[in-house]
This record gives C-alpha cells, sequence and structure tokens, in this order.
C-alpha cells in the first residue's frame, strides 16, 4: 500500500465469483471473489480479490453499501497488487 499506486474501485461494478463452499451440509463454507477490471499501462486488467468467507448475497449487499474502495498497484509489477477490502473484517481468508 505504502509504495503502490492507488486506484479508487467502483464496488457496485465489481463481479463476483463464489465457489460451492466446503464442509459438512449443515456448516458449509462459501468463499468468493471480487473481481474488477482497470485499464493500466496500456491494456485492461483483471484484478481479483483474496478469498473472502461470505455468501454472495451478502457479499453483494456490503459492497453496494461501501461503493467505492481503493486499489494499490506495484508501479514496477501489476501483478503485485493488493485490493483494500479491509471494512469487511475478519471475512478476508
Amino acid at each position: 500500500m505504502k509504495y503502490g499506486k492507488a486506484f479508487m474501485v467502483d464496488l457496485t461494478a465489481c463481479k463476483i465469483h463464489s465457489d460451492k463452499g466446503y464442509g459438512s451440509e449443515d456448516h458449509r463454507i462459501v468463499t468468493c471473489v471480487v473481481e474488477t477490471k482497470i485499464f493500466y499501462k496500456g491494456k485492461d486488467r483483471c484484478f481479483v480479490s483474496d478469498n473472502i468467507r461470505m455468501d454472495e448475497e451478502s457479499l453483494g449487499i456490503l459492497l453496494a453499501e461501501k461503493r467505492e474502495a481503493k486499489l494499490y498497484i506495484n508501479p514496477g509489477n501489476p501483478d503485485d497488487y493488493f485490493f483494500d477490502l479491509r471494512f469487511l473484517g475478519n471475512s478476508i481468508c
């Protein structure tokens, strides 16, 4: 974050991808990731968050409430980035 170039991301335009979960049927753990595309250094690039332990619907509501977050990209290596979703608290894996 300290050395990355910051971009504001419209969370309402992000895609949410979820898995089918794991664990028993009574205690299924679902994880999601948030994906955004940004035009950076001459081309569209896809940036994906760390895994988030939350169902897709709940995550969508929280993203809509927050509306924006920062994405920090290492100017020397765009594959090195940090999607700042710390507002989700302990849900980030």
